[in-house]
């Protein structure tokens, strides 16, 4: 199992065996929003305000994970939703 805690160094992720001994050092770091990919190779987590995947295997590579959204506003749609909120009051 995985889990974040602090130490005398500060924030880090720590593994530990099911039975909750040799609990381990993974890596340093803040892991908000951790979530491990389905085969549990990856984990995806949150820090400085970006995205992060690490690798779960071999050296832990960590990387920022790029990415773009698009969001299109139908205008017109969106004052008629706003004019009849407002004629409902």
């Amino acid at each position: 199992m995985y889990f974040t805690s602090t130490d005398e160094k500060g924030a880090r992720l720590f593994s530990v065996g099911i039975d909750g001994k040799d609990r381990k050092r993974v890596t340093d770091g803040v892991f908000a929003g951790m979530r491990p990919t389905k085969d549990r190779k990856k984990l995806f987590y949150a820090q400085d305000g970006e995205v992060y995947q690490m690798e779960m295997t071999g050296d832990r590579k960590k990387s920022r994970v790029e990415f773009a959204v698009s969001v299109r506003v139908d205008h017109r749609a969106q004052w008629r939703r706003c004019s009849t909120s407002a004629g409902a009051s």
